[in-house]
């Protein structure tokens, strides 16, 4: 949709709030103590000869309050995530854990299972689909390096130099 379609839709919603609002009149929806509208009177005039005027009148009913319920939400703090420094760091983490997996798992399920473990380490890694061999594996920038792990058997190799 192009923006002259847009705006003339805009300005026709916009028109037809208008027209209800002047058509139906406009009260307060909410009083202090309710959560529903207010009961009002809806009276509608029919023009006629000044002699016979009809009014019809209709009460809105009052809605009763919902209770209210408090919610509680869990507040974590993330803590920032870090690059590895160097190859000796990697290796101290490496070595810190080995990611077991069950039999139905394959290389997807170890890539993104080991994202978890780095990350709850303090490291950032990512996942990498490698479309050459359809396989995916991690990656991690250590100083200003790439290097790839391969997390079902705790291997890592250097891939480029980055900038």
């Amino acid at each position: 949709m192009n923006k002259k379609w847009f705006a003339a839709f805009c300005m026709l919603a916009f028109g037809i709030c208008l027209f209800t609002i002047w058509q139906f009149g406009y009260t307060e929806g909410y009083q202090e103590g309710y959560n529903a509208f207010t009961p009002r009177t809806i009276i509608q005039e029919v023009q006629l000869p000044p002699e016979k005027i009809i009014i019809n009148t209709e009460t809105v009913r009052e809605v009763p309050v919902i209770q209210e319920v408090e919610v509680v939400k869990k507040i974590y703090q993330v803590q920032p995530l870090a690059n590895f420094d160097n190859v000796t760091q990697l290796q101290a983490v490496m070595g810190s854990f080995l990611l077991l997996g069950n039999e139905t798992w394959d290389c997807d399920d170890f890539a993104y299972h080991f994202q978890v473990l780095l990350a709850k380490n303090g490291y950032y890694s990512s996942v990498q689909y490698l479309r050459d061999k359809s396989h995916m594996i991690n990656s991690v920038k250590i100083g200003n390096e790439l290097w790839y792990i391969e997390p079902q058997n705790n291997t890592f190799w250097k891939v480029t130099e980055l900038d």
